[in-house]
């Protein structure tokens, strides 16, 4: 890969894959090692700035359109002599010159925005210490942190401990503390303490390497709205000023008989007057009067469209410090509290002061207490936690005990209400009050959970700005209301406010005493009532803030693959409707679905579904079925066989009840010419309708030719067959006007048909359409009740499903119900929302259509790129936004598909309504129907006699569409399915602190697998990991094969094994075969409910989840096991900082089990090391479970490997008496 140059001509190496070296922190990396990483481009090289050079920005301003313009026309006035009509000349230079110095200025002040000052950085290399410059810093060098350095790439500690000032970065300034296995980011600084850290992220790829980049960002597209809309103006102005200047010269010039110098002369004054360059102008000046303003006031303006941003806002977010009041803070006093003892203390203002002294000045409320509380004894602190801003308090530990200062609330915690009264009065003053109590217990940095006692209160207060008054009423007369958003005491907050003349700042709300669900939605309520949202929006936001809406959200979301589970989320951005300078913002999100409805609704009662397409497989037409099957396991009622042959038994009975003869014709037009010769036999009704369609050699002409000429023949066949009803079902009603499909137009061909074939009867059309359904309904009824001939049009929404449009009629003085006699059926296609009249659509429809998508994509019918690419290209149209074609066939899918025949089986259903048959019926079929459904896929279903003999002749026809084989539905879903557990799990195991939930979910999880690596049923747990399933479709199986990308992020999947396909899942693969060899491992998984094997079943792990967390399991399981039989019970690590670390704890020993076997697992020595550093344990055992014979224990300084518990011989696992005594040595010296 080829090196570029950079603006300055320096080399810049683009990044190669390399290999990453993991050197040991005395000794670094080697000087080969280093110059592998260097030509890869693995350097810590600053990042090139992205602003335009001083001749690029004058080019970009120089060389536009309307300056090519201007020159044209100067040129033009030069030529004819007119010097003194350049004086427009100034104005246009004037505005060149404002763009050009301004972005220059813009430009300077970027480029000397440094974020990262740390020109040299200490660095170990084949152990030695250099200091080098930081840019030749490289991937995974051991660098070396000291108090007052600032980190000069994103690292990890890898030994010692340092506090971290992260300001810079984040605007908080606590100290952090940072310990081996902790980040350090980019940009922050060493407060104390010493470490070595590990480089991770270095040049382009640092944390401050991106915030400097966005930060000097200049994106010249984006502009002023005043300024685009200007350009959208001058815009149409440009276009139109070329045709209007020469038509203004030819009319003076060849019309006129005026002079060449004349006739330029008026045109260009024209054309001019035309050009808006005054309003440029004084938008630009305007503009970079307010920018001058702002810099005046010390206010960095990145750009000028920001001014127009600042007068938009109606509602200003502020903090307290720094903004209301003054960055500075001082103590007004202190008293004393029922826990100091003046008798046997020493003042309590020494004590405070020894307290002080031990802390560092890195805040402006200790610089505070320092000033003030500035006599200590001379006392030493043993040890010191800096304030921490989750937990807000500070701590220092000295020989004589522990004392803490914070904020009331979390240091007396629970007794903070015996202190309530007191407390309350100072803040109400508008002092802040912190507590300096005695500490129960260690301090460690986290939650308090000792009793402390509190010794007294310290009063302090930040001076109010003298213009915050004055500045706060100016926001108040332009309409813009202030929300004081703060981590300080809510009292003492809203007297500062009050003070600085904030209104309503008497209407509080103290988040820490929401601990109700209604006292939080109360809340909710409130600020959302505060920012003046739209009443209809308020629910919807209430419920998306609240978190509410999807079924078991704490675990359910975690390993799901399904829409119905998780739902979704879309945001579209565009420019208002009425091009207001702002933008519109619309969300789609999806909470519940038709599924997790049922779910809720089955959990409270019994639910009974009838129809005749109730069990149809198709997600877009019908509930998910295996969704609901994995969810509800036993409680999805599937009729017995005995059942199922009764229920058949019945049904025959009507079908051989049923002696009309049926006829069933596929109607087919090859092309409309030819089918025009086919249905009448003289050219005068055939020129009529070629006249109608226009040319049909057009695609969208040909369509609706072909599909208007189908419902022509069948009616042709209807009026040649003596029969008395024809109802004819189509995607859309017929029109009212005179349009093609329209009463009239058919009137007229049943018309020119009757007369072309002698044909005396009468035919009434009848439009059947929702609006007036019943009216017209009952029309055609009492039209066939006196026998005279009815043709019904009406569209599949209208018609196709639960209608009844049977009719009554009298034969020798009996009254009997008959069913309509002919049906035409045409191919459903409005299945899926049309996606090229997105942009004369609603929101509704685009959510529908991205809903349909996801289901798609959820059943596995298309892939998880093919569903990016289908709703990218869905919002892109809405937008009339230029897009790629996407060649993705939603309707070749077998849901698409399985939908269509669902509403052909529904619509044959209307003339099946009753059993007084006529002695004949005649069904006439779309052949595209034969052409892209696959009818045989339902033939085994029970089926009226109709859709029987529908299929039958669909037999007989030499072309047949088949659906996509179930198989690769299946493999299809399992691998989309693989990827987003995949990544759920990679989310989890990145946490640095596991919650309670989490922890739950992540036991369930291993202890389910063990259970249930292979299974007929996923509904246990509620069917909480239904989704770390692969279904089997056609017959159980007890293994297959996959390909792994991306650390499990892809897999290919297959049920027999080929070149690509080698990894296996299986209970070989995982050893569990070799494991139930032993007597005691088989009799213990058995009292545990655990699998001794793998039975062919429906449901088998994924690949992520068998090699991830089963094969782990499985290890972890048979260790623990192992150890409790030599008398070492181990102990679970429920730390919530330090779960997942290790597997289990014995003491301070910690234990990891591995489940490898002999194809080159090894442990990553320097990674066991750290985890062990950073929980400070003593001692590490990590045990393979199974391994060798021959292999032999390795010790890594505090760390020991067992390379096998068990070793096979002779295909069984024999028990390693050696590696038993080394584990009872390393248990029983602690």
């Amino acid at each position: 890969m080829k090196n570029r140059t950079s603006k300055d001509n320096t080399i810049v190496r683009k990044k190669v894959q390399t290999r990453r070296f993991n050197a040991d922190i005395r000794y670094g990396l080697n000087s080969d090692q280093v110059n592998e990483y260097f030509e890869n481009g693995w350097s810590n090289e600053p990042v090139e700035p992205p602003s335009k050079t001083v001749p690029e920005i004058t080019k970009s301003n120089l060389f536009t359109y309307f300056n090519l313009v201007f020159a044209v026309l100067a040129a033009l006035l030069i030529l004819a002599g007119s010097f003194r009509n350049l004086t427009f000349l100034p104005v246009i230079l004037a505005n060149l010159f404002i763009g050009i110095i301004q972005e220059i200025r813009a430009k300077n002040t970027l480029d000397k925005l440094s974020v990262l000052n740390a020109p040299k950085a200490l660095v170990v290399r084949e152990g030695r210490q250099f200091s080098i410059p930081a840019e030749e810093l490289v991937l995974d060098d051991i660098v070396i942190f000291k108090a007052g350095n600032q980190i000069c790439a994103d690292a990890i500690v890898v030994d010692g401990e340092v506090s971290v000032n992260e300001s810079l970065l984040t605007g908080e300034s606590d100290e952090i503390s940072k310990k081996p296995g902790d980040e350090l980011m980019s940009g922050s600084f060493i407060v104390s303490g010493e470490c070595y850290a590990r480089l991770d992220k270095v040049g382009e790829d640092s944390y401050i390497s991106k915030l400097t980049l966005e930060a000097k960002a200049m994106n010249s597209e984006e502009q002023s709205e005043m300024i685009r809309v200007l350009d959208k103006l001058v815009g149409v102005v440009g276009i139109l000023i070329i045709p209007i200047g020469l038509l203004l010269f030819g009319q003076q010039f060849f019309f006129s008989g005026a002079s060449f110098s004349k006739s330029i002369t008026s045109m260009v004054a024209a054309v001019i007057g035309m050009i808006p360059e005054g309003l440029y102008l004084l938008a630009s000046v305007a503009l970079v009067v307010s920018v001058m303003r702002l810099a005046s006031k010390k206010v960095l303006v990145h750009d000028m469209k920001c001014i127009e941003t600042l007068a938009r806002v109606n509602v200003l977010c502020v903090d307290k410090t720094g903004t209301i009041t003054e960055n500075t803070m001082e103590v007004n006093g202190e008293i004393p509290m029922d826990g100091y003892d003046s008798q046997s203390m020493a003042p309590l203002k020494q004590i405070i002061s020894d307290f002080a002294s031990a802390m560092s000045s890195d805040n402006i409320t200790m610089k505070a207490m320092k000033d003030y509380f500035n006599k200590p004894s001379g006392r030493k602190a043993v040890s010191v936690s800096p304030f921490s801003s989750q937990f807000k308090y500070s701590g220092a530990a000295f020989e004589d005990g522990s004392y803490v200062l914070g904020a009331p609330e979390f240091v007396l915690r629970e007794d903070y209400d015996n202190y309530r009264e007191q407390i309350e009065q100072y803040s109400s003053e508008g002092y802040r009050v912190l507590v300096f109590g005695i500490y129960d217990g260690v301090i460690d940095g986290k939650a308090l959970t000792g009793k402390v006692t509190p010794l007294g209160l310290v009063f302090l207060s930040n001076p109010i700005r003298k213009e915050a008054p004055e500045t706060f009423k100016y926001f108040e007369n332009q309409g813009v209301e202030i929300k004081v958003i703060s981590g300080d005491n809510p009292v003492t907050v809203s007297q500062v406010a009050l003070q600085a003349g904030i209104a309503n700042a008497d209407n509080y709300i103290d988040a820490s005493t929401l601990t109700t669900d209604e006292a939080i939605e109360d809340a909710v309520l409130s600020v959302i009532h505060a920012f003046n949202i739209n009443e209809r929006y308020i629910p919807y936001l209430e419920k998306v803030i609240l978190g509410k809406g999807r079924l078991n959200q704490s675990y359910a979301s975690t390993f799901a693959a399904d829409v119905y589970d998780t739902g979704f989320k879309y945001y579209k951005f565009s420019d208002s409707l009425n091009n207001n300078f702002s933008t519109l913002i619309t969300m789609y999100d999806i909470n519940d679905t038709p599924e997790s409805f049922l779910l809720n609704l089955l959990s409270k009662g019994h639910v009974i579904g009838l129809s005749a397409t109730s069990t149809m497989d198709t997600v877009t037409g019908n509930f998910d079925l295996t969704y609901l099957r994995s969810k509800l396991g036993e409680k999805f009622y599937k009729p017995t066989e005995e059942e199922k042959e009764r229920l058949d038994s019945e049904i025959n009975k009507i079908i051989a009840s049923n002696k009309a003869k049926i006829d069933v014709e596929f109607i087919k037009s090859l092309d409309p010419e030819t089918t025009l010769k086919e249905l009448f036999i003289t050219d005068d009704y055939q020129n009529v309708i070629i006249n109608r369609f226009g040319d049909l050699s057009k695609n969208t002409e040909s369509f609706n030719a072909n599909r208007f000429l189908k419902i022509a023949l069948s009616i042709k066949a209807f009026m040649a067959s003596g029969l008395s009803s024809l109802l004819i079902l189509t995607n859309r009603n017929l029109g009212k006007d005179n349009s093609l499909f329209s009463e009239q137009t058919f009137g007229n061909l049943v018309d020119f048909i009757k007369k072309e074939n002698n044909n005396g009867n009468e035919y009434t059309i009848i439009n059947l359409t929702t609006k007036k359904f019943e009216e017209n309904k009952k029309l055609y009824l009492d039209k066939l009740s006196k026998k005279e001939r009815v043709i019904i049009f009406s569209s599949y929404p209208t018609t196709g499903a639960g209608q009844n449009l049977q009719y009554e009629i009298e034969e020798d003085g009996i009254i009997k119900q008959e069913d309509i006699s002919c049906l035409y059926i045409e191919k459903p296609t409005n299945i899926l929302i049309n996606t090229s009249l997105f942009n004369e659509t609603t929101n509704e429809d685009l959510l529908k259509y991205i809903y349909q998508v996801e289901l798609l994509k959820t059943n596995g019918e298309i892939t998880l790129k093919d569903k990016n690419v289908c709703v990218k290209e869905a919002f892109l149209r809405t937008n009339n936004a230029s897009y790629k074609r996407n060649h993705t066939n939603l309707y070749k899918t077998n849901s698409i598909r399985n939908h269509s025949l669902s509403i052909i089986i529904q619509a044959v259903g209307r003339i099946c309504r009753t059993r007084g048959k006529v002695s004949k019926t005649n069904i006439y079929v779309d052949n595209d129907i034969a052409m892209e459904l696959d009818l045989l896929s339902i033939q085994n279903r029970r089926l009226n006699r109709e859709f029987q003999e529908i299929i039958s002749k669909f037999k007989t026809l030499e072309t047949k569409t088949q659906n996509e084989s179930s198989y690769k539905l299946y493999i299809r879903k399992a691998e989309n399915s693989n990827k987003v557990v995949n990544d759920n799990i990679h989310r989890i195991l990145s946490k640095k602190l596991w919650v309670t939930t989490d922890i739950e979910l992540w036991k369930k999880l291993r202890e389910h697998v063990l259970k249930n690596p292979v299974c007929n049923d996923v509904s246990s747990n509620n069917g909480l990991f239904s989704n770390c399933y692969l279904q089997s479709v056609d017959y159980d199986i007890s293994y297959y094969y996959y390909k792994e990308d991306n650390d499990y992020g892809e897999v290919k999947i297959g049920l027999t094994k080929n070149n690509d396909l080698t990894s296996i899942v299986s209970a070989d693969d995982s050893n569990l075969t070799l494991f139930m060899k032993n007597e005691k491992l088989k009799s213990f998984f058995e009292s545990k409910g655990y699998a001794t094997s793998f039975d062919k079943s429906r449901y088998i792990l994924l690949p992520v989840v068998f090699n991830n967390i089963y094969k782990g399991s499985l290890g972890e399981a048979i260790g623990k096991y192992c150890l409790s039989e030599i008398g070492y019970k181990l102990e679970e690590i429920e730390d919530s900082m330090l779960y997942e670390k290790f597997d289990y704890k014995y003491k301070n020993c910690y234990i990891d089990f591995k489940n490898w076997n002999d194809r080159g697992q090894s442990l990553d020595v320097e990674h066991s090391k750290n985890k062990l550093e950073a929980i400070k344990g003593d001692l590490a055992i990590i045990i393979n479970i199974i391994g060798l014979k021959d292999e032999r224990v390795k010790q890594y300084d505090n760390i020991y490997v067992i390379p096998n518990l068990f070793y096979v011989d002779n295909d069984t696992i024999v028990y390693n008496h050696n590696a038993h005594k080394k584990i009872i040595e390393l248990l029983g010296g602690i």
